[in-house]
């Protein structure tokens, strides 16, 4: 993605925005999906992980961060969406999605920036409660399968 300082008086778009934030931060972003004129993700990496950030252009005040997870073996399906469904009735803002019968795992944090610009802090509070939310889905994913072996 190009980047170019907005001239004054000229609004800087929501992905304009993420995507500067994510250079300051040293986390060496790339525009993934342009395809879409409302909502655009961006991949970057985070402590050797590549996440993305997902921004609504109609909405400068959300933004999405997510990673996904392969797990090995992939589970079936329903085990998947049971275990995401556990798991998300106790951390009601991750989020977690089932792709591809289960081979493929989604965990997406929305955040409300609420006029403020992302932060730091912001950012690595997001990433945690994603990394923690995966763990516990590993976790119960484990026993679930082992239960049934």
């Amino acid at each position: 993605m190009k980047t170019r300082p907005a001239s004054r008086g000229r609004r800087v778009s929501a992905v304009q925005s993420a995507y500067d934030f994510l250079v300051k931060e040293g986390c060496s972003p790339r525009l993934i999906a342009d395809d879409n004129p409302r909502f655009s993700e961006i991949a970057f990496q985070y402590d050797g992980q590549v996440l993305l950030a997902g921004v609504d252009e109609r909405d400068p005040d959300f933004l999405q961060v997510s990673f996904g997870l392969r797990p090995d073996p992939p589970p079936d399906e329903v085990t998947a969406l049971r275990v995401a469904n556990a798991v998300q009735s106790t951390h009601k803002v991750v989020k977690v999605g089932v792709e591809r019968n289960g081979s493929v795992l989604r965990f997406g944090a929305p955040v409300l920036l609420r006029g403020l610009p992302p932060s730091r802090a912001l950012l690595e509070r997001c990433i945690g409660l994603l990394r923690h939310t995966a763990r516990e889905f590993e976790d119960l994913l484990r026993g679930t399968t082992q239960a049934r072996a």
